[in-house]
């Protein structure tokens, strides 16, 4: 066996041994990591779950503790009473939930509107808004109370039904005290959630009426998100988090793939346990972790069995575990490298001088005594080395020089080769190369040699070129170039011994001249004598018509006040303009040596080229850069290009205006804009709170004052009770003047999007809503045909509510008589609201629409002052205006303008049972009756 496969088979065996230590050691760490794992996630897995536990427990303590507030059991109890006082509950109750359910989705009665705006309803909105405020969402959808028989009492927002003692929360919070549902989705508030029943007490233990809150599941999914800021996620970010309900719905994922109340219950089977519960599983992602661990309650709250599942891939896991195998496996690699290299370098530092000695020794045998042994070693073959080289040089002596005279003739026979391979290189450079090169006879102006582009550009074959002279084959002349206008370059190399270079104009055969750059280099003899020129000529002629072509061009852009360049592809000047050099304040020459990446301070070669190409087969529009002086200061610029040939090349030629002076003012402008906004958001914010402030101890007032009124009501003197009156009359209106000022505030940040609506179908709606008050005064209020607009469908009918309110309110002796109609005159619609009232003077037609402007005692009439002015608001809102036409004792007929829509006409549907048509001096009329 040789040398070298022995050293190497040691080494390998040593690899081996260090490869087999390594995959036990990863094994046993694999075991280690896997335990541990298990561990660290069932811990957290748990203390997610026990803090939603605590968190639902709080929430249901919070509403528990306001289940006893003395105004919420004064509210509930007095709704009580006045059920009791009914003949028959059940009937009534079946009678308003009938109406309620049978209302249109987004319909608001004017029944569910007490319940809404009550004192109670405004208080909850208020708790409900001050946790929105603190955590940042809706914590709660909404909360609402009943009485002991099961009907609201007051609410946060308009609930689904009338009637709540027919649900299952309802009997099972009455019963148990408490009642937690599972997730689901809430009609009323729509937000998935579970809701918490509470039955309300009395302070002697009697059952007076239940409240239940809508917990948003938001609340929950936050807490696992919070959770997930801490601990391992951070350092494993393929961790998947699920909240399922005990029937398998999902309440929240991190996977995208997964949603809200998907039904997974197929996906594992688990049962009820306190500890949590870890298992390795395949998936269709691969071997995950998956721990899962069930909802226990805390304290009260006994849990709803919920389970949280986490997954984590195997892959992540064990990742620490592959990345110590693959560095064994990598050193094992390395250790068997080096283990065969080294066997091998030391197997040939022993071989190869053994077979260097070899061959020697074969070739000396032979007779060959120039043999060289490169062996230099010190060792014991070292020394056999050297005994063969004094070998060689004894037996040297003794030998005839035959070998020196056959080695010098082989040498010679290698130059010769060696020469002849030189001359061909030699002419296929020069053939090769694209400008036309010739060597010429200074005694004579006869050409030597010339390559493939000379003849090319002379149009005449070699045998007619060698031999001739150069001013007949290049000027097609007779005689040498002497004339004083013809300078020649060769005559200028002979005067100064020098490199010349210089234009000229030559002769071809087939395109009659050309425009040449002529370089020449003088070849001298061994005393310093010229003796040829090589004559290099390079055609120039497309370059002279691109310079006459820009002449033109150069003279009317330096005339230009707007900078402008040209640019190839590469980004470089081609030529600038006396603007542009004032602009950028860099000189002429000194652009023309740089390129558009001095100057422009945004440029991106890639992206440039990109623009280059896309000028050349299609139109830019105009855009914006920045650009940059000499001195570094930049300015903005407003660019136009557009594509350009010159001599046929494609260019790109820029046009830039400095738009400095155009960005200060649209700066200044934004500024102001904005200011603007942050004033009106904020006044917006002040008339909101205000009111809101300004309501609550108004209720408190009101409250104490009508308790007051009730409990000492005849027990005092007549003053008294005439005072409490005019206090709770006061409180009453400044609540009415808040509200009012608080829609007129909301005209423009509460207004919905423009929507097509068929005004006809929201006056009927408002005149529904004005049943009531249309019977009471004995009024008659007809329309004609409206026509259909893009406006806010709700504004358009307070419109309508105010201004028809208004002709009621303000009617003459005889029975009001409303009526409302409107034509198109060019592009708006007149709508005309008319009356038979008591009319305005003509000095006031411009005050009633101006906020808090009354003609009228409060006395006379009712009123803020806020309607008119809302009404404007609302007409300005959609593009439109407001006025009035009036004559004391004659009416009034209001009037405003709104856009029309385009392409839809006038809706003119027939009567209703409700409505009745008749003709009227043929105009067809809708009379409003209340019967």
């Amino acid at each position: 066996m040789k040398i070298i496969y022995k050293l190497i088979g040691g080494f390998l065996a040593v690899s081996l041994l260090i490869c087999l230590t390594g995959y036990l050691a990863v094994n046993a760490s694999k075991k280690i990591m896997q335990s541990v794992f298990t561990d660290n996630v069932s811990n957290m897995a748990l203390r997610i779950m026990d803090e939603i536990d605590r968190d639902m427990n709080y929430k249901i303590e919070t509403i528990r503790a306001y289940s006893a507030d003395p105004d919420l059991h004064e509210t509930v109890t007095r709704s009580n009473q006045d059920f009791e006082k009914l003949d028959d509950i059940q009937a009534y109750i079946n009678n308003k939930d009938r109406e309620w359910v049978s209302a249109a989705k987004d319909e608001v009665t004017p029944f569910m509107r007490d319940l809404i705006d009550s004192n109670l309803s405004g208080e909850l909105r208020g708790k409900l808004d001050f946790y929105r405020k603190k955590y940042g969402y809706r914590v709660f959808g909404e909360v609402f109370v009943t009485n002991k028989y099961g009907a609201n009492v007051a609410q946060t927002n308009k609930t689904s039904d009338y009637r709540q003692d027919d649900e299952e929360w309802w009997q099972k919070a009455k019963a148990q005290g408490l009642y937690v549902t599972d997730v689901g989705y809430d009609e009323s508030s729509k937000v998935y959630s579970t809701n918490i029943g509470l039955r309300i007490d009395d302070n002697n233990g009697n059952f007076i009426g239940v409240i239940k809150a809508v917990l948003n599941i938001e609340e929950i999914i936050n807490i696992i998100k919070d959770m997930k800021a801490y601990g391992m996620h951070k350092k494993h970010v393929y961790m998947e988090y699920m909240l399922i309900t005990k029937g398998g719905k999902i309440i929240y994922s991190t996977r995208e793939s997964k949603k809200l109340s998907d039904d997974i219950s197929t996906l594992f089977v688990h049962d009820s346990q306190d500890e949590p519960k870890g298992e390795f599983i395949d998936s269709e992602q691969g071997k995950i972790l998956r721990v899962y661990v069930h909802s226990t309650g805390f304290r009260d709250f006994k849990g709803l069995d919920w389970v949280l599942i986490i997954d984590h891939y195997s892959e992540e896991i064990f990742a620490p575990v592959s990345r110590l195998k693959n560095r064994i496996l990598f050193s094992s690699l390395i250790v068997t490298t080096f283990a065969i290299l080294l066997g091998a370098i030391i197997s040939r530092s022993i071989a190869r001088p053994v077979s260097i000695l070899r061959d020697a020794a074969n070739k000396i045998g032979k007779g060959d005594l120039d043999t060289r042994i490169e062996v230099r070693t010190k060792d014991e073959i070292g020394q056999l080395a050297h005994s063969f080289r004094q070998m060689t040089a004894d037996l040297k002596k003794t030998t005839t020089s035959v070998h020196e005279l056959n080695r010098e003739i082989a040498e010679r026979k290698k130059w010769e080769k060696a020469l002849i391979r030189s001359n061909e290189f030699s002419r296929v450079i020069l053939d090769s190369m694209g400008d036309a090169i010739s060597i010429i006879d200074v005694s004579n102006f006869r050409i030597l040699e010339c390559n493939e582009a000379f003849l090319k550009e002379a149009g005449l074959e070699k045998e007619k070129v060698i031999g001739k002279t150069c001013y007949e084959v290049t000027h097609n002349r007779s005689k040498p170039c002497a004339s004083a206008d013809i300078m020649c370059p060769l005559s200028d190399s002979l005067l100064t011994g020098e490199k010349s270079t210089s234009e000229h104009l030559h002769y071809t055969r087939h395109s009659g001249s050309i425009f040449a750059e002529i370089s020449t280099f003088p070849i001298k003899d061994e005393s310093g004598k010229i003796v040829q020129v090589v004559h290099v000529s390079k055609d120039i002629t497309v370059r002279k018509k691109a310079e006459e072509e820009l002449k033109t061009f150069k003279f009317i852009s330096d005339y230009s006040n707007e900078g402008q360049y040209l640019v190839d592809r590469k980004g470089r000047f081609l030529y600038v303009n006396d603007a542009a050099c004032k602009m950028l304040q860099y000189s002429r020459d000194e652009l023309l040596e740089l390129g558009i990446s001095h100057v422009d301070a945004r440029y991106d070669e890639t992206r440039y080229r990109t623009l280059f190409d896309l000028v050349q087969t299609e139109k830019v529009a105009p855009f914006e850069t920045i650009n940059r002086r000499k001195d570094g200061t930049t300015y903005p610029v407003d660019i136009s290009v557009t594509a350009i040939k010159v001599n046929g090349k494609p260019y790109l030629f820029a046009v830039t205006r400095d738009i400095s002076e155009r960005k200060k003012a649209e700066e200044a402008l934004a500024g102001r804009t904005e200011e603007l906004t942050r004033s009106n958001a904020e006044l917006q914010q002040f008339a909101y709170v205000a009111s809101h402030d300004l309501q609550e101890p108004l209720r408190m007032v009101s409250s104490y004052v009508q308790l007051l009124g009730r409990k000492y009501k005849g027990r005092l003197d007549k003053d008294a009770d005439e005072f409490i009156h005019f206090a709770v009359d006061g409180a009453e209106r400044m609540q009415r003047l808040i509200n009012d000022l608080l829609a007129y505030s909301r005209v423009d940040t509460r207004g919905k999007p423009f929507e097509s609506a068929n005004c006809e179908a929201v006056l009927r709606q408002v005149l529904m809503y004005m049943q009531e008050t249309v019977r009471e005064n004995n009024a008659e209020v007809t329309y004609e045909s409206l026509p259909e607009v893009m406006a806010d469908s709700v504004q358009i009918a307070r419109l309508f509510q105010n201004l028809i309110s208004n002709a009621i309110k303000f009617h003459g002796k005889d029975h009001p008589r409303v009526h409302v109609s409107a034509r198109q005159e060019n592009d708006n619609w007149v709508f005309s609201v008319k009356d038979n009232g008591i009319g305005i003077e003509q000095k006031f037609k411009g005050r009633i629409f101006q906020i808090f402007q009354r003609l009228h005692p409060r006395s006379e009439y009712s009123g803020t002052g806020i309607g008119l002015a809302v009404c404007k608001k609302i007409v300005e809102r959609h593009g439109g205006r407001i006025w009035v036409e009036s004559e004391p004792g004659k009416g009034s007929t209001f009037y405003f303008t709104i856009p029309v829509k385009k392409e839809v006409t006038p809706l003119d549907s027939a009567p209703t049972v409700s409505r009745q048509a008749k003709l009227d001096g043929g105009v067809k009329k809708r009379i409003w009756t209340t019967g």
